[in-house]
């Protein structure tokens, strides 16, 4: 998903709103962003996975089953990949 700069401040502050799915979907931009904005990707599947949300949780156990990949094992949209994989 592209947005542009002020799209993406109104999903980030629909998240202030403390839904679940806001938490996951802007973990989801973050993550589309690419790998500069992967660890707020991944704060935000967490925030997410801890109110019960399922989508993050499998996100996150996908990342942590991965972790110990070379470390560019993200940058090469990986986990623009996966969510790809995952939801659609």
């Amino acid at each position: 998903m592209n947005l542009n700069d002020q799209e993406f401040e109104i999903y980030k502050q629909a998240v202030e709103q403390g839904s679940a799915d806001s938490c996951f979907n802007l973990g989801s931009m973050y993550a589309n962003r690419g790998s500069d904005f992967y660890h707020e990707a991944i704060m935000w599947y967490r925030t997410a996975a801890n109110q019960g949300h399922i989508q993050a949780q499998r996100v996150l156990k996908e990342i942590k089953k991965n972790k110990d990949k070379p470390a560019p094992w993200y940058k090469r949209n990986w986990l623009s990949g996966l969510l790809s994989k995952l939801f659609n």
